[in-house]
Order: structure tokens, then sequence, then C-alpha cells
């Protein structure tokens, strides 16, 4: 078996799975419970991930349908890793809670490697788990967590396929089953935020949906490479912030600047995605320090922060902690390019749908 099929297995094998289906109000009892019952599949899952896999495309038409289910068992382990990291955190125990994110992210891995947009849409959201853990316990993390960390950031992104990489093999399957761009009618969808169907949003979602669907096929992949873009520039952001952290443990002060910290805690510097360049890094007086990205606009708008909307539509700087920022739905439009962040699962659902139908 596989390693690829050996992880399939595992969550085939998982048993009362449909908690999962609730993850935000599983309870710290029912999770434990659910994790202890699953024990022994998510032992073998991890066993997996410590082997390069990937997924094997077929070139059929209904190779959507195999993948989709694929798709529902990898979820189910990301949630399953998400609960086993809520008990780590309950216990305080912010190092094993890391390691499962950096699992999270190995499992990210392995649905975009091998595997076409949809998939690459998917591995995006799993990795967002990981991600979300490591960003809100970073300022917690020991030493030793940091540089282990940081190592696993730089191996996950050597190992991971590019979206270039990933928009090409979607075409050459797309010309092998005989599948061409055709316009779709959208006004019969049901899209909706998180179960809620407020007019004023769910005309917006709609709109949004329809334009976004539509779109020329390079525009789509610019779409998409922006959505690597902003997940790379997280997890580089990242590894400079546990780096700088480390620094700071070992000599009680920032570094003046980032190239300092080469090689002593990072290997290399990790550039900004959006840039080319360094991120942005300063020393604060009140012994903190500034690290952050200009985002898409590239304009460094001097720390200014907010949500991603804010900054996808050049008005804010890209941190850390940008989604913490609150958003007001209400004032949310199709106009916004930043709009995709908030409806990015009504698009999938359309996505996958439009696919199938063709």
């Amino acid at each position: 078996m596989s390693p690829y099929e050996t992880l399939i297995s595992a969550a085939s094998g998982m048993i009362g799975t449909g908690l999962l289906n609730e993850i935000d109000n599983v309870s710290l009892r029912d999770a434990e419970a659910f994790v202890a019952s699953n024990r022994e599949c998510l032992q073998s899952a991890r066993n997996a991930l410590n082997e390069l896999c990937s997924i094997l495309v077929k070139n059929e038409a209904v190779y959507y349908d195999e993948c989709l289910g694929d798709i529902q068992l990898f979820r189910r382990l990301a949630y399953a890793f998400q609960l086993q990291m809520r008990i780590a955190e309950s216990q305080a125990n912010i190092a094993e809670a890391a390691q499962i994110a950096v699992e999270v992210l190995e499992l990210s891995n392995v649905f975009r490697r091998g595997g076409l947009i949809l998939d690459f849409l998917v591995a995006i959201a799993i990795a967002s788990l990981g991600t979300e853990t490591l960003r809100r316990h970073r300022q917690r993390l020991d030493s030793p967590t940091r540089a282990k960390v940081i190592d696993a950031i730089a191996r996950i992104e050597r190992e991971r396929e590019t979206f270039d990489v990933i928009a090409e093999r979607d075409r050459d399957w797309e010309i092998a089953v005989g599948w061409h761009d055709q316009p779709i009618d959208v006004s019969q969808l049901d899209a909706s935020i998180d179960g809620e169907k407020p007019d004023e949003a769910e005309r917006a979602v709609r709109e949004c949906i329809e334009s976004l669907i539509n779109l020329p096929r390079q525009e789509k992949n610019s779409m998409h490479a922006g959505i690597e873009k902003r997940h790379t520039a997280m997890l580089r952001m990242l590894a400079v912030d546990l780096a700088i952290r480390s620094y700071h443990a070992a000599r009680s002060s920032y570094p003046d600047d980032l190239e300092t910290l080469v090689p002593s805690h990072l290997a290399e510097l990790p550039l900004d995605p959006f840039t080319d360049r360094p991120f942005v890094y300063r020393k604060q007086p009140d012994d903190s320090f500034l690290l952050y990205s200009p985002g898409p606009s590239r304009i460094d708008h001097g720390a200014v922060f907010g949500h991603w909307l804010m900054v996808d539509t050049g008005q804010a700087d890209y941190c850390l902690d940008t989604g913490d920022y609150e958003l007001d739905c209400c004032s949310i439009s199709s106009n916004h390019p930043g709009f995709i962040s908030r409806i990015g699962g009504s698009i999938l659902w359309v996505w996958r749908r439009f696919r199938l139908n063709h």
C-alpha cells in the first residue's frame, strides 16, 4: 500500500466522524473520546506523512468523482488533527500542538502535490488550520520548538509543488478528457455564508461567484496565484517571526536587521512573495518589533494593519495578525477582490459542480 493509500485507508477507518461536521462545537470531552477511539488510524496517518507522497491524477473525467471522495477523507483527517491540537492546547502542551500543526501542513502538501486546481484549493484550506495554530501560539513556543518549526516550514515549502506546475497539469487534464470552458448560469445556486443568508450578503455572494466562475482562464489562474502568495507570505513571515524571537531569547535584544538572523537562526532569509524582497522589519523602542508585508499593492503603509479585504485593496499592510481584525460583512460587495477570502467555500463548491457537469 502506498503512503497516499495509507492516508485514505486511515481516514476511511475512523469511527464516530459525525461530530466533525460540527467541528467548532465539539466539547473537549467529546474530542478526547474521539481521538482515543481513532488513535490507531491517526498514528497510521502520521506514519504515512513521514514519506513523500502525492495524488495520482487519472486522465479520465471520472477522476473528479474519485477526487471528491478523497477530499472528504482528507477533510476528516485535518479535522481530527485539529481536535488533537485543541486537546494539546487545553493541556498547555504548546509544543505538541505545534508538532500537530506541522503535520497538518504536511497533509496539505500531500493533497496539492500531483493534484489539480481543486486539490490545490482544498490543500490551502487544510494548511490554514495548521498555520493558524502556529500563528496564535508563536509567542509561547520554546526555543527548541521554534527551531523545529522553522526547519519544517522551509522543508515543506521545498517539497511542495508551485501553483504554476499545478495549473499546467490542470490544463493538460482538461485537454486529455476533452473538457472546454463554457459560460455557466449560477442564478439558481444556493449561495450562502456560514449557513446564513442575509439578503445583501447573499446577493453579493451570488454576483461574485458568477463573475469569478466565468472569468477567462488567465484571470482565474492569476486569482489562484494570489491565494498562493498570501499563504506563502504567512508561512515565511511566521518563520522569520520565530527566528527573531529565538534571537531575542539568546541575546536579550532584537536584531538590527533580518540579515543578522542568517545563518544562526535561519539557513537563508525568506523573501516576501509579494515583493521578492525581505519582509518589512523594525525594532520598536518598547522592546518589541514590527514585521509585515506591503501585500499585493507592494506599497508600504507604515504598519497600518487591518483585515485581508483592506490589505487586498491596498489600504493596509499584511501581518501575522491580519486575520484578527474584524470584517463588516454588510459592507462587502463583489467589487472587492478580497471578497473571495470570505466566500471561498461557496466558490469552491460552485467550481466543483461546474467541473463535474462539463
